[in-house]
């Protein structure tokens, strides 16, 4: 019988009090995925520690063409009554919809993390937004992003077109490191969670490689009419490297080592 722990090795969104009377952060937004007690399952030796590393396993492969996931997601995991009701909210107040073109546009420590896929540059993005605007009959686009500049150079482009949840993002602040609102890192994870939801059910989805846009193309059951995923290679390299190169390769032509259009 399955159990999740991640109150035993804390995660970006663990909060240094309980929420909804737990420190198990699955469980702020999930429901317990069986009836199993930890201190049974612990004592049964039958479990797996992470020691708080992360799946890099996984992660190399693209989990959104899993079949087993979804089967899986499908069987154990069921949000939080407080999940749902700020899914459904957001999903009204945003309009999503089959005729939204989603766009996962994530940037932040990626583009400076080693061995992380590295994330697109705006021309890249835009262009390919453009082209489905141009051909695929989508009336709007509902972007998802961690980063202020890249909203608003998606609003001066795009303007009343676009729409986006009201959500911190990275900035003048590090919303991964400051904690600017009450409850700050349990609503940085429910963000990404409803993120994620709304992806899944636009019509189209353009993305980087991420969790996110992974897992929504999960939940999405093969709806998206139009999936692209932009692929730059994984960050590597010294660490002087690391923190040059995708701004390098971002703003340079492919001739020159830049990335492709």
């Amino acid at each position: 019988m399955p159990f999740v722990d991640m109150e035993k090795h804390p995660g970006t969104y663990s909060e240094s009090f309980p929420v909804f009377g737990t420190e198990n952060m699955w469980e702020y937004y999930f429901l317990p995925v069986s009836v199993a007690d930890k201190k049974e399952v612990y004592a049964s030796e039958n479990w797996i520690d992470s020691q708080g590393r992360f799946p890099h396993e996984v992660m190399d492969s693209l989990f959104g063409e899993t079949p087993w996931l979804l089967a899986t997601f499908d069987k154990y995991v069921s949000l939080r009554e407080e999940s749902k009701q700020f899914l459904t909210l957001s999903r009204e107040n945003m309009g999503i919809a089959r005729d939204v073109l989603g766009v996962h546009f994530r940037g932040t420590d990626m583009r400076t993390t080693a061995d992380h896929p590295m994330p697109p540059s705006e021309k890249q993005v835009f262009k390919r937004v453009d082209n489905a605007l141009a051909t695929s009959n989508f009336d709007r686009i509902h972007l998802v992003t961690d980063h202020e500049n890249y909203l608003n150079s998606f609003s001066r482009r795009y303007g009343s077109r676009m729409t986006s949840l009201n959500v911190a993002r990275s900035g003048l602040l590090d919303v991964y490191k400051e904690y600017p609102r009450p409850n700050h890192r349990y609503l940085l994870g429910l963000e990404t969670l409803v993120e994620t939801h709304l992806l899944a059910e636009c019509g189209g989805l353009i993305s980087g490689y991420s969790g996110v846009s992974e897992m929504a193309r999960v939940l999405s059951r093969g709806k998206h009419r139009l999936s692209e995923q932009i692929w730059n290679g994984r960050l590597r390299g010294g660490r002087l490297s690391q923190k040059f190169l995708w701004a390098y390769r971002s703003k340079t032509h492919r001739l020159l080592g830049g990335f492709s259009a």
